[in-house]
């Protein structure tokens, strides 16, 4: 829009000057662009997406976001029991 502007009050180089720097801006976020997803790539290769878990003295396959969900439900049960022996304990005194 400036470049045409620009252009059309007879001022070239500085419409010139404009349409060279969108190009620029264009090829230069082209360019990150790029960048950014080959290291999103080459990050997803070095990082794990599942464990091995023992289970019953066999090692399984695991996905991460399983092992996530089985750490949550193990806190969750560890903490009903907690609050189980807690109030057991202090109703016997």
């Amino acid at each position: 829009m400036a470049s045409a502007v620009s252009l059309s009050l007879g001022d070239r180089v500085g419409g010139l000057i404009i349409i060279a720097m969108v190009l620029l801006s264009v090829l230069l976020n082209f360019f990150m662009e790029f960048q950014a997803r080959h290291a999103v790539e080459e990050i997803r290769k070095q990082v794990a997406t599942c464990a091995v878990v023992p289970h019953r003295m066999v090692l399984l396959p695991v996905t991460l976001l399983a092992t996530i969900a089985g750490l949550a439900l193990t806190y969750l049960l560890l903490v009903q029991a907690v609050k189980t022996w807690f109030y057991r304990r202090h109703a016997l005194l």
